[in-house]
């Protein structure tokens, strides 16, 4: 994400980069007016706020742009990041926005996703700091606009959900928004669309499900000119990822000989599943069937959203119907947009401004107090919890002074003797840096050593550090990636998390108090 910013990749992208951004009305037109007649349609299906619906209105303006930005259809909204996401589109959508050209934030539900060991279950940490998985069994690889919603499913989570130990008053009314979210779901992606207009209301962005019906044929034209020259796309893919390899980046996408950017819908053992579609220079083809691209086209018309793009074309054919003007992203989906430059070309779709999302670390009470009392930072902490501490156990003992004069008292005698060897013998100042560069390392040893018994003897202090590390970097991880943002409501309930995540700034690194 640092080299995007700075401008290091500006070679991978068709776009202005942050904070050169502004909302015109891409070149070419969009059905502006067919995406407002589904949206609206989905939005009072599935409960959004009459604030959200208003969005629709300022969408079908002929000179709107859209803020778009996006997640799979997680459990309890998979991780915090999808907060994040959904409030830095909205604080960019309003810093953009005017009379004559509105500009909306959108989100895009990955309906069409199949990964269903990704979307199946959600982290929570309770007020015991014990953190608890909770999940449902998803049948696997089926895309999750194609699940139908299981109300079994809820009365399974509610029953874990009661496992922990949670606010009454907030585990009452989190029971009542998943309740409300199950009553108007059909799916699976239902379920989480629905889970985010209750939880965000008023604040919510638009959300677009791109495997509804009314919608699949927006995206007829992308896949037509996919089908017409299925291994250009990918050939550009390619190549940038061995441009990215070069320059010392790992790519994110690659594709196999013949793999082209196309899935397939097929029903096998009786449920819908996604199947690469594959190119042999006259035929597509699976593991079980083969089709011409006139097979492919006349789906196109009697089917339409049989064929999905795969992630090497998704966001094209998202920024082919919508008029985006900034695509909020989190640094996976940066890596792989970094490969797209071409294919946007190929379909000669506007490239938007790239938009690094915030990132948040949600600060609850006992956090911030521990953090004020040991005068911590917590991205400090996060980048590196294991100096930290060791600093403060070996600020608390006193032993911190001595190691530092220790070391000091070393690389002062080095560099003397180094002096005086430079005159008598200048062959050995190699040996003397050899062994101070020894004696140093048995001294660093020392000190962790140190740090690791005063951590026994400071109990109070080492409890603290387990509270931090619970609530910084559950599973070792950063909070925002792993914690569901219902962690939170359930302990403090959902107005005052929102309230707070209403306030985030429209870009970098944030902390978030409750």
């Amino acid at each position: 994400m640092d080299a995007y910013t700075v401008g290091e990749l500006d070679e991978f992208f068709d776009c202005s980069r942050p904070p050169a951004t502004a909302a015109p009305a891409p070149a070419g037109s969009r059905p502006r007016a067919e995406l407002a007649a589904a949206l609206r349609s989905e939005a009072e299906r599935l409960g959004a706020h009459e604030r959200v619906l208003a969005l629709v209105d300022r969408l079908a303006h002929p000179a709107s742009a859209a803020i778009v930005t996006g997640q799979q259809a997680g459990l309890l909204l998979g991780p915090t990041y999808t907060l994040s996401k959904a409030f830095t589109a909205r604080r960019l959508a309003e810093r953009l926005d005017s009379e004559t050209a509105p500009a909306v934030p959108v989100f895009w539900l990955a309906s069409q996703d199949h990964d269903t060991g990704e979307v199946d279950h959600a982290w929570l940490l309770d007020f015991d700091e014990r953190l608890q998985r909770v999940s449902v069994q998803l049948p696997a690889d089926v895309p999750t606009g194609q699940i139908p919603f299981d109300r079994a499913w809820l009365t399974q989570l509610l029953d874990q959900l009661r496992q922990g130990r949670w606010q009454a008053e907030s585990l009452e009314q989190v029971e009542g928004q998943l309740h409300q979210a199950a009553e108007v779901a059909d799916s699976w992606a239902d379920f989480f669309a629905a889970c985010l207009y209750r939880v965000l209301g008023p604040a919510a962005p638009l959300i677009l499900d791109p495997g509804r019906p009314d919608l699949a044929p927006l995206f007829n034209g992308v896949l037509a000119s996919e089908i017409d020259d299925p291994l250009t796309g990918v050939e550009a893919i390619n190549a940038a990822g061995a441009r990215l390899s070069r320059l010392g980046f790992s790519p994110q996408l690659g594709r196999a000989r013949g793999a082209t950017n196309l899935f397939i819908s097929t029903v096998r053992d009786g449920l819908p599943r996604r199947e690469l579609l594959r190119f042999d220079g006259s035929s597509f083809f699976t593991a079980h069937a083969r089709y011409s691209r006139a097979d492919l086209h006349a789906m196109l018309d009697s089917e339409p959203g049989r064929l999905t793009p795969a992630a090497g074309l998704r966001p094209i054919s998202q920024d082919a119907v919508l008029p985006t003007a900034a695509f909020v992203v989190g640094p996976g989906e940066l890596r792989y947009l970094a490969q797209l430059r071409d294919v946007y070309r190929q379909h000669q779709v506007r490239q938007p401004t790239i938009w690094p999302r915030a990132d948040v670390t949600v600060l609850e009470p006992s956090t911030a107090r521990i953090l004020a009392q040991l005068g911590l930072d917590a991205a400090a902490y996060q980048a590196d919890p294991a100096a930290a501490e060791s600093r403060i156990l070996l600020e608390r003992s006193g032993a911190a002074r001595r190691f530092s004069d220790g070391l000091a008292g070393l690389r002062s005698t080095q560099a003397a003797m180094n002096s005086a060897l430079k005159e008598l013998e200048p062959t050995l100042q190699g040996a003397v840096d050899r062994h101070a560069e020894r004696v140093a390392h048995s001294i660093r040893i020392l000190e962790q050593k140190t740090a690791a018994a005063v951590r026994r003897k400071e109990q109070v202090l080492s409890r603290q550090f387990t509270r931090l590390r619970a609530q910084l970097l559950p599973n070792g991880s950063l909070q925002e990636r792993v914690l569901s943002p219902f962690s939170f409501f359930l302990k403090f309930g959902t107005e005052p998390v929102i309230r707070q995540f209403g306030q985030l700034e429209e870009s970098g690194r944030q902390q978030l108090e409750l």
